[in-house]
């Protein structure tokens, strides 16, 4: 009985390996039409550094293990990972239906802001990408135009 425990609990730690949380900085920044802006970001540090990075932006239910999981995935192919999280400070945590608390571009000002900031630390080699899921790749859309610039 006791090894059967042991093997099912070593299978479920391979199913569900650990999230990695890094180390959460919030920062004020300033925004396109110049107010003061709050952004929470997680970064976790690809073990040789510096390194290029990767910004993780979330979809419209907020940041969770699915974007932890693939800042790992990130990690993991050598780069460092920025998870952005564009709705902490906001009344709502979750903006699926109704954008206009959090529409692409407020992001797309945040995640510039955080490629400013990481291209300052001295673990960066100044080339940043970008991975968006759902509102976040909408969001990543509007960075690559004039919109925010």
């Amino acid at each position: 009985m006791k090894k059967t425990f042991l093997l099912v609990l070593l299978f479920l730690l391979n199913l569900f390996p650990a999230i990695s949380f890094g180390e959460t900085i919030h920062f004020e920044s300033t925004s396109m039409n110049g107010e003061k802006q709050k952004i929470w970001i997680d970064v976790i540090k690809t073990k040789t550094t510096p390194a290029p990075s990767v910004l993780v932006l979330h979809g419209c239910g907020g940041v969770s293990d699915h974007y932890r999981k693939w800042a790992d995935i990130v990690v993991s192919w050598g780069y460092n990972a920025i998870i952005v999280d564009s709705f902490s400070g906001l009344i709502e945590k979750v903006v699926c239906k109704d954008m206009s608390q959090s529409s692409p571009i407020i992001r797309s000002s945040h995640a510039h802001s955080v490629a400013t900031w990481v291209s300052q630390q001295n673990w960066s080699t100044k080339k940043i990408g970008t991975i968006g899921f759902s509102h976040g790749g909408w969001t990543v859309l509007y960075l690559t135009t004039d919109t925010i610039r």
